[in-house]
Protein backbone atom coordinates (compact mmCIF):
# COMPACT_ATOMS: atom_id res chain seq x y z
CA UNK A 1 0.00 0.00 0.00
CA UNK A 2 1.53 3.34 -1.01
CA UNK A 3 1.96 6.20 1.40
CA UNK A 4 -0.90 8.69 0.98
CA UNK A 5 -0.35 10.94 3.96
CA UNK A 6 1.67 11.29 7.10
CA UNK A 7 -0.43 13.09 9.65
CA UNK A 8 -1.94 16.11 7.91
CA UNK A 9 0.73 16.15 5.21
CA UNK A 10 0.03 14.60 1.82
CA UNK A 11 2.56 12.58 -0.13
CA UNK A 12 3.43 13.98 -3.55
CA UNK A 13 5.89 11.30 -4.68
CA UNK A 14 7.60 8.14 -3.49
CA UNK A 15 10.81 6.87 -5.09
CA UNK A 16 13.09 3.94 -4.38
CA UNK A 17 16.47 2.81 -5.58
CA UNK A 18 18.45 -0.35 -4.92
CA UNK A 19 22.24 -0.40 -4.54
CA UNK A 20 23.67 -3.77 -5.56
CA UNK A 21 26.80 -5.67 -6.52
CA UNK A 22 26.68 -6.28 -10.30
CA UNK A 23 28.79 -9.46 -10.04
CA UNK A 24 26.38 -11.29 -7.70
CA UNK A 25 23.16 -9.27 -7.75
CA UNK A 26 23.40 -8.99 -3.95
CA UNK A 27 21.48 -5.98 -2.64
CA UNK A 28 23.62 -3.84 -0.36
CA UNK A 29 21.21 -0.95 0.36
CA UNK A 30 17.62 0.07 -0.36
CA UNK A 31 16.99 3.81 -0.37
CA UNK A 32 13.47 5.26 -0.24
CA UNK A 33 12.58 8.91 -0.65
CA UNK A 34 9.14 10.28 0.16
CA UNK A 35 8.34 13.81 -1.00
CA UNK A 36 5.52 15.66 0.68
CA UNK A 37 3.22 18.11 -1.13
CA UNK A 38 4.95 21.49 -1.29
CA UNK A 39 8.49 20.10 -1.00
CA UNK A 40 10.98 20.02 -3.86
CA UNK A 41 11.15 16.60 -5.50
CA UNK A 42 14.66 15.13 -5.71
CA UNK A 43 16.07 14.08 -9.06
CA UNK A 44 16.99 10.46 -9.73
CA UNK A 45 20.64 11.53 -9.90
CA UNK A 46 20.48 13.11 -6.42
CA UNK A 47 18.77 10.02 -5.02
CA UNK A 48 21.39 7.76 -6.62
CA UNK A 49 24.28 9.78 -5.17
CA UNK A 50 22.75 9.73 -1.68
CA UNK A 51 22.05 5.98 -1.85
CA UNK A 52 25.66 5.23 -2.85
CA UNK A 53 26.98 7.47 -0.06
CA UNK A 54 24.86 5.69 2.55
CA UNK A 55 25.70 2.22 1.21
CA UNK A 56 29.41 2.98 1.53
CA UNK A 57 28.92 4.55 4.95
CA UNK A 58 27.20 1.41 6.22
CA UNK A 59 29.72 -1.14 5.01
CA UNK A 60 29.73 -1.53 1.24
CA UNK A 61 33.09 0.24 0.92
CA UNK A 62 35.03 -2.49 -0.84
CA UNK A 63 32.36 -3.52 -3.32
CA UNK A 64 31.82 -2.39 -6.90
CA UNK A 65 28.28 -1.03 -6.79
CA UNK A 66 25.53 -0.15 -9.22
CA UNK A 67 22.07 1.35 -8.73
CA UNK A 68 18.65 0.72 -10.24
CA UNK A 69 15.47 2.69 -9.58
CA UNK A 70 12.43 0.53 -8.83
CA UNK A 71 8.75 0.87 -7.99
CA UNK A 72 8.66 1.26 -4.18
CA UNK A 73 5.58 -0.98 -3.94
CA UNK A 74 7.52 -4.00 -5.19
CA UNK A 75 9.57 -4.04 -1.99
CA UNK A 76 6.68 -3.51 0.44
CA UNK A 77 6.01 -7.20 1.13
CA UNK A 78 9.58 -7.62 2.48
CA UNK A 79 10.42 -10.72 0.41
CA UNK A 80 14.11 -11.27 -0.24
CA UNK A 81 15.31 -10.07 -3.64
CA UNK A 82 18.44 -9.92 -5.73
CA UNK A 83 19.12 -7.93 -8.87
CA UNK A 84 19.45 -9.46 -12.31
CA UNK A 85 22.33 -7.19 -13.39
CA UNK A 86 22.02 -8.07 -17.08
CA UNK A 87 18.34 -7.08 -17.31
CA UNK A 88 18.56 -4.55 -14.45
CA UNK A 89 15.47 -5.94 -12.73
CA UNK A 90 14.60 -7.31 -9.30
CA UNK A 91 14.25 -11.07 -8.91
CA UNK A 92 12.29 -12.46 -5.96
CA UNK A 93 14.11 -15.17 -4.02
CA UNK A 94 12.67 -17.96 -1.95
CA UNK A 95 12.70 -17.11 1.71
CA UNK A 96 15.31 -18.93 3.81
CA UNK A 97 12.46 -20.48 5.77
CA UNK A 98 10.74 -21.98 2.71
CA UNK A 99 7.71 -19.98 1.66
CA UNK A 100 7.51 -18.06 4.94
CA UNK A 101 8.79 -14.56 5.41
CA UNK A 102 11.71 -14.10 7.76
CA UNK A 103 9.48 -12.37 10.28
CA UNK A 104 7.03 -15.32 10.31
CA UNK A 105 9.91 -17.78 10.68
CA UNK A 106 11.31 -15.85 13.65
CA UNK A 107 7.87 -15.74 15.30
CA UNK A 108 7.42 -19.47 14.81
CA UNK A 109 10.85 -20.20 16.26
CA UNK A 110 10.14 -18.00 19.29
CA UNK A 111 6.83 -19.80 19.89
CA UNK A 112 8.51 -23.19 19.74
CA UNK A 113 11.14 -22.03 22.25
CA UNK A 114 8.41 -20.73 24.55
CA UNK A 115 6.67 -24.10 24.40
CA UNK A 116 9.88 -26.00 25.12
CA UNK A 117 10.92 -23.90 28.11
CA UNK A 118 7.86 -24.62 30.33
CA UNK A 119 8.05 -28.34 29.51
CA UNK A 120 11.71 -28.45 30.54
CA UNK A 121 10.87 -26.76 33.84
CA UNK A 122 8.07 -29.25 34.49
CA UNK A 123 10.37 -32.22 33.88
CA UNK A 124 12.89 -30.95 36.38
CA UNK A 125 10.29 -30.72 39.17
CA UNK A 126 9.13 -34.33 38.84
Amino acid sequence: MPFVSIGKNKVAAEKCCVVFEPSSGRIRHVHRVITMVGADERSEQAITERALTLAKKYGAVDAKLDVIHVDPQVLMDRRPFKVDAKNRTLVALKSRAGSKTRRAAVREKAKSRANIAPQAKRRRKT
